[in-house]
């Protein structure tokens, strides 16, 4: 590892605090490494997690030599992140946002709190912001002592402290004196049109700070409490699901993958992609994860959003969009940006947006039938496309497709794609017999459900390997087949399934972290390795719960807890070898899937 390298923080040394449209990655060393404003998808305006040299970043630290530790107020997504210095001195910062329930509301506020717990002693400052991802150089304007505005033609930020700052032509830097006991306040504020930032700011001053903090506790603490699981994961549990909340969009109820672009999958290699959008088939899995551990409201919410999305686009559906709906999400490189410890490209964009895939439509299906099993009401519109995407899953089963990992290379007829139309076509049926029973379509389309599974069985089944196939042509398997049991392609008791599961543990999984797919026998279009993929370590968890195998199942998921951070919180993949975190984070699936297999087992009688 080069000098460069070693500057960058490992991905698990963040916590995340945001406000329902946006989050901060903040460091252990006390740094907003990366914030988009307004939104998730917005350009950044800290990005020193994708370049240490032009990213920019909002830091306090003492001088000293220290280390730290960071935690989240109890049943808060409130960050609290603690130094201790050689020399005994402790300085704590809290980070927190004030979610914004209001959608008229067009500021954007994050709070820093320093508070001086022992000693008296030098701290550092910095604030370096880079608009545009870093494209744009910010001017300064001192508006009054404390208060520095931070802008260029599209952007204003004003930094609001109780300390005296001095500003150079690119950047504001500061060495200050704090003492034990002492409280001082670092409020950030965003508009992008600086004549009315100062109305802002006056409505938020630097007084009222404290009872801003009070206000987002009590609202994270009111909605921890309506949490509905009492298992053995309990900490675990309630964490993903306030991740879950702050990854949800409020202005429209969608859930991003995650709030990071371009963390590798493999150090300085080039998988490297854009997370900030809405991928429909976790949608799906989200959906029944809110809903099963009792917000409700959260996952109808997301349905809503969904049904939007169907109704927006028909049979043009797109696998992934972004939180507002849009679907052109065209990939670009941002070339001069040297990347997380130089892994390049840095993207904005994802060109999944283009792919065909089965999962998509199969996904939607399943979401509406537990949605109007659990009381929703679709309109006749809304029940046509669905009758639409099971026609479709009808004539278009048996095509090839980039299935659920979105490969870039050739398309193919993968198993789990089969089966993903065979689980739609199941949903869209038993959708039909509830909502339009005498819908000529039903009878064809059980007949193509048995054709389907006959081919699957036939095709994709490999008595010589004794388990599932990743595809047609091949015998090598893949995670996906980890699916087959947890979305109930076979009854759990079938041979197959627990034979696939045993094979894919065995195969492609090293200490239980369950790899994706093995790159030295599958060519995916995109050079290099990457991690274990999260993800899919929790579907074996959940794989074995299904089959009654409850201590093997909480066995996997405490070993994969283990690799979280003192945060409980996942990137998308893990390196088994370094237990480093890799690619994005925090991955909103990783935790959809912790939940899911951690309800999946069940209490004994």
């Amino acid at each position: 590892m080069n000098n460069m390298q070693d500057k960058y923080m490992p991905i698990k040394d963040y916590g995340v605090v945001g406000n329902l449209e946006t989050i901060a990655l903040i460091s252990k060393e006390g740094s907003v490494d990366w914030l988009c404003l307004p939104d998730f998808d917005s350009p950044s305006v800290f990005a020193n997690i994708l370049d240490k040299e032009r990213g920019g970043s909002f830091q306090v630290k003492p001088l000293e030599k220290f280390f730290s530790q960071q935690k989240y107020i109890d049943k808060t997504n409130i960050l609290e992140t603690t130094f201790f210095t050689e020399t005994g001195k402790i300085v704590k910062i809290t980070d927190f946002m004030p979610p914004k329930t209001d959608h008229s509301c067009k500021h954007c506020l994050l709070f820093r709190k320093l508070e001086v717990i022992k000693g008296t002693l030098p701290l550092h400052f910095s604030f370096h912001p880079r608009f545009d991802y870093a494209r744009s150089e910010p001017s300064y304007d001192i508006i009054e002592q404390g208060m520095i505005a931070a802008k260029d033609e599209h952007n204003t930020l004003i930094l609001n402290t109780d300390i005296q700052m001095h500003h150079t032509d690119n950047s504001l830097k500061e060495e200050f004196i704090v003492k034990e006991g002492k409280t001082h306040w670092f409020l950030l504020y965003y508009l992008p049109e600086y004549d009315k930032i100062i109305s802002v700011v006056e409505a938020y001053p630097i007084d009222d700070a404290s009872d801003e903090l009070e206000k987002t506790k009590k609202y994270w603490e009111d909605w921890s409490s309506k949490l509905k699981y009492d298992g053995p994961f309990q900490e675990a549990v309630l964490r993903s699901a306030l991740l879950l909340k702050l990854l949800m969009y409020n202005p429209t109820g969608a859930l991003i993958n995650s709030p990071t672009t371009s963390l590798p999958e493999n150090i300085s290699g080039e998988r490297n992609w854009d997370y900030r959008y809405v991928w429909l088939k976790d949608t799906a899995f989200a959906f029944h994860a809110l809903l099963n551990i009792g917000y409700k409201d959260e996952a109808f919410k997301l349905f809503n959003w969904l049904e939007n999305i169907c109704m927006q686009y028909g049979r043009g559906l797109r696998p992934v969009v972004s939180l507002r709906g849009e679907a052109e999400l065209i990939e670009h490189n941002l070339e001069y940006l040297s990347g997380y410890k130089d892994s390049t490209p840095v993207r904005i964009g994802n060109d999944a947006h283009n792919k065909f895939e089965l999962d998509s439509f199969c996904m939607v299906l399943r979401c509406s039938l537990s949605a109007i099993e659990n009381g929703f009401k679709p309109t006749e519109q809304m029940i046509n496309i669905l009758i639409d995407y099971t026609n479709i899953l009808s004539e278009a089963w048996n095509n090839p497709d980039h299935s659920i990992w979105e490969v870039r290379d050739l398309e193919r007829r993968f198993t789990f794609s089969k089966v993903a139309a065979w689980l739609g076509l199941d949903a869209g049926i038993k959708i039909a017999n509830l909502l339009k029973p005498n819908n000529p379509n039903i009878s064809r389309w059980e007949e193509i459900k048995q054709q389907i599974h006959n081919k699957a069985i036939d095709e994709d089944w490999s008595p010589a390997k004794d388990r599932f196939k990743f595809y047609n042509t091949t015998l090598t398997p893949d995670a996906s087949l980890l699916l087959l049991p947890i979305l109930g392609f076979l009854p759990v008791t079938d041979h197959k399934l627990k034979a696939t599961v045993i094979r894919v543990r065995k195969e492609l999984s090293t200490n239980s972290l369950v790899y994706r797919y093995k790159h030295n026998e599958y060519n995916d279009g995109i050079k290099g390795d990457e991690g274990a993929y999260t993800s899919c370590s929790f579907w074996l968890a959940h794989c074995f719960a299904l089959f009654g195998e409850n201590e093997t199942a909480k066995y996997i998921i405490k070993h994969i807890l283990e690799y979280s951070n003192p945060l409980h919180l996942f990137s998308e993949e893990i390196d088994p070898n370094t237990k480093d975190s890799l690619g994005n984070y925090p991955h909103s699936p990783t935790h959809v899937s912790f939940i899911n297999a951690a309800l999946s087992i069940k209490s004994p009688a």
